[in-house]
Order: structure tokens, then sequence, then C-alpha cells
């Protein structure tokens, strides 16, 4: 047996999936792992073990130390555990870029992380959540706007213009002469089967995983422009030097490092674009990012030091405003008591938390007394879920609705206690007062 330390990817295999036809694999997070391979390479790591994120909590292969980063719960939509956390023994982590999605942090993974802290975190919004738990952690942003630059022959050819996952609503501000070159494409890729195991096959990662490479070559080679709402659309468009407008309905707080290079775009400030952006040059900030995530990787530096220095670099901006949809419809019912008690009607993913979030920020004093949902069990936020058909209308209550196909329940059951309807896309609150 070889005594050769041996270093580790987090992959994205064995994702579980719905079996309605229409589920989908985001390629930001095969890109995420292309972009730490290629650090590797970058690094003299020749040989890798990828372990995936669907299943590291189970991983029993050789002993590694893992770069553990993207996005992170405990528990995903339909609330089945993503079985990450905790790791094993056998896998040493080193948390760089590294996003976790809940503010509540379960006692094994708090346990973790202030073993292997400081915390390299891939945006503001998890640095603050970590420290307000007691953990040292810093914002190093994502390792895809570590990519390589393209080359000036690719640039010169490139001739399209990229929508990717855009708000309908931005097309009346599209001049015409970037609409005749555009091509409107989505970062999902498709997952239609319908039987068989609730579990994304071999051959159903080998196709995305490929799709996705493909994808972010074509971007590469033919891209002139990309407007999109993506993360891990922007995030490697600036690494690669292709000019990027960011724009979506709503910002959160995993954007809160990208708004170092791009301006935030929301639908109040769609007439403001800058049709014409530059690329951003980055280059010398880029080596010495990636240097020192390197010597932190490697333990060749003081760790704390390297990290204040990436999360100095990313403090020094203009910052965007995040979940401006949430928080301009929740201020319009500030006529509501000061000690409102609120509930949550309906569990999905990030966007439950985050209307949570917007709640505690903005009213503070608001009491939050439980989640339900018919369909759905575990815990959300350290609060276990309840069951939609044990609902008690109150006077006292609000209950935030976070589904359409609930709406109709929620109007017969609710009659004494207020209804907030959330249009997770526009934010739009709609009440039965």
């Amino acid at each position: 047996m070889s005594l050769e330390k041996k270093y580790g990817i987090i992959s994205y295999e064995k994702k579980p999936i719905k079996l309605n036809g229409n589920d989908v694999q985001n390629m930001g997070e095969w890109l995420q792992m292309f972009a730490v391979e290629y650090l590797f390479r970058e690094w003299g790591i020749k040989e890798t073990l990828h372990i995936s994120r669907n299943e590291a909590s189970r991983y029993s292969g050789d002993s590694c130390v893992v770069f553990v980063n993207g996005y992170n719960t405990c528990n995903n939509a339909r609330n089945l555990s993503t079985n990450t956390f905790p790791l094993p023994a056998k896998i040493k982590p080193v948390f760089l870029s590294f996003h976790f999605c809940n503010r509540y942090i379960p006692a094994q993974l708090k346990e973790q992380l202030v073993m292997h802290a400081p915390i390299g975190c891939r945006d503001e919004e998890t640095r603050d959540n970590l420290r307000n738990h007691g953990i040292s952690a810093y914002t190093t942003g994502c390792v895809s706007a570590l990519l390589p630059k393209r080359s000036a022959e690719a640039a010169a050819n490139a001739d399209k213009v990229f929508f990717v996952d855009t708000p309908e609503r931005l097309m009346p501000f599209v001049p015409s002469n970037i609409r005749q070159k555009a091509e409107f494409v989505s970062n999902l890729y498709p997952l239609t089967r319908t039987d068989g195991e609730p579990i994304m096959t071999e051959e159903e990662s080998r196709c995305s995983c490929a799709y996705a490479a493909e994808r972010y070559k074509k971007y590469y080679y033919e891209a002139k422009l990309i407007v999109t709402s993506r993360l891990h659309v922007a995030a490697p468009a600036v690494a690669m030097g292709i000019p990027c407008i960011l724009v979506a309905e709503n910002f959160d707080g995993r954007y809160a490092w990208l708004d170092k290079w791009l301006p935030l775009y929301t639908s109040d400030k769609f007439d403001k674009i800058d049709w014409n952006p530059q690329q951003i040059e980055y280059e010398e900030e880029k080596k010495r990012i990636k240097d020192g995530l390197r010597k932190i990787f490697l333990e060749q530096t003081d760790k704390e030091e390297e990290l204040k220095k990436i999360d100095t670099y990313f403090n020094n901006r203009t910052r965007g405003n995040y979940n401006t949809v949430y928080r301009n419809a929740l201020m319009k019912y500030s006529f509501l008591p000061y000690n409102t008690k609120y509930a949550i009607w309906g569990t999905i993913e990030g966007k439950s938390n985050q209307l949570k979030f917007s709640i505690e920020e903005i009213y503070p004093r608001w009491e939050f007394v439980g989640i339900y949902d018919k369909y759905v069990q575990g815990n959300f936020e350290g609060h276990i879920i309840q069951s939609s058909e044990n609902i008690e209308d109150s006077q006292d209550m609000v209950y935030f609705v976070m589904s359409p196909a609930i709406y109709k329940e929620a109007k017969m059951k609710v009659k004494k206690g207020k209804i907030f309807f959330v249009d997770i896309t526009n934010g739009l609150f709609e009440g039965n007062f």
C-alpha cells in the first residue's frame, strides 16, 4: 500500500432526483468540480479521488485530503438528507470556497467546522453565519472565478450573445443589435426519467457532466457577451475574460462576493443596464488568490493569514442589495404588530430559507412558530416540519404560503389568520385580508 498522501475532489454523481420526467441537474455544480481539477493540475496533483457530495458521509475508501467547496445543505428540496455531513474520519477536509445554505448548523457539522477552521467561504453570507456560530471564517469567492482566461484568438472569433436563464421581463430592455445576435440557453440539464431508482444513474451522471463540459467550451469559444442570472455562468465568464451582464428578479446572499466585479441588475434597474460591458481584468489578483489557496491546501503557510488577504480583497467592493424582492414586499406589511407570530407553509430549498432570513432581518421581533408541509418530513433550520393537516387556524397567526399548489388548501383552512401568498420569482405577497 502506498504511503503517498492522496487528494480528493467533491463531485456530483448520485444526486437524488424526482421521477416525474421534469427534474434537472445544474451544470454549475460540475463546473466547480472542473475548476478544482484545474487547480490541482496547476499544483502538480496528478491523481485525485472523486467523492460524491451526495454520499460523502458514507465514504470508506483511502484516507485523503479533500477540497470541500460549493453549495452545501443538510437537507435538499424534498428534505432528503444530502448525505454530505458529517464527513467520516478518512476524509481530512479543507473548507475553501464553501457555501452553506442554512443558518442553523447541526452539532456534528459545527464540530467539524470548528476543528478545521478557519473556513474559506464562497460568499459573505456564509462567512457571517459561521462567525455568528463562533467559527473563524473568511471570504474566498468561488473557485470557478479562477479558471484560465481564454486566448486572444478565441476572444477575437467569438460573435454570439448568450442569454442564459434570464427573466422574461428583461426582453423589452434588450437593444435590437444585441437581440439579433442572441442565443437563448439554459444551464440546467434535463433529467426525464419516470421509473427506476430515484437517484441519478452512472449514465445520467456521465452525460450531464459531459454536457456541462461542452457547454462551457461553447461559452469559451463563441461568447462575445453573456447575459445571465446564473452565478456559475457569470463567475467563469469573468474568469475567461468574457464580458458579462448579471440580471435576476432577486439576488440572494450567494452573490455577496461576485459584486466585486459585476453590478447586480434587478428588474427595477433593467433600464440602467450597460449593454456594452468590458471584460474584467484581474489576472494578477487571480494569480495571488490561486497561490494563496495552493499554500493553504498543501499546508505551506499560515492558513488564517492567507485567508485574511483574500477576504480583504473581496471586502473592498461596492455591495449590491440582496433579497430585495422579499425585503421590499415585506416592508409593505409594517402595519402588522411588532410581535407578529408567523409560520411558513411549504419547504422549497433556498427560497423558504431566504424568506425566513429576510423576516428576521426586517422584523426581528416577529416570532417564528413553525413550518408546515403535507408531503415533506424532517427538519428546517432546526425546526421539525409539521404536517399541514394539523394547522390550527388562529387570528394571531400569519402564514406564508410558498407554493401555488397549496393556495387553494390555504384559503379553505385559514379564515381567522392572515395568509401571504409568496411568488418565489417576484416575491409579491397577496393577503386574504
